[in-house]
């Protein structure tokens, strides 16, 4: 978490502009972080269809979040 933290923070400080964009003047970046037991008997695909729909989530929370996925 903390490194998509900084990760996210150096995205800010860049001030990249979006010209073409109608939510924010700048570039911003939602991260989703999925985790899995290893035990568990998920399908690949499954893993990343729930952090797909995670990354749809966050961006209609506000855009520029950070969230996790846990199976």
């Amino acid at each position: 978490m903390r490194a998509a933290k900084q990760v996210q923070a150096v995205i800010q400080e860049l001030h990249i502009p979006h010209n073409n964009s109608k939510v924010s003047s700048t570039v911003t970046l939602s991260i989703v972080s999925t985790t899995i037991i290893p035990e568990a008997l998920v399908k690949p695909q499954e893993l990343i269809a729930k952090a797909d729909s995670a990354l749809y989530l966050s961006k209609s929370n506000g855009r520029n979040t950070i969230s996790t996925v846990n199976l």
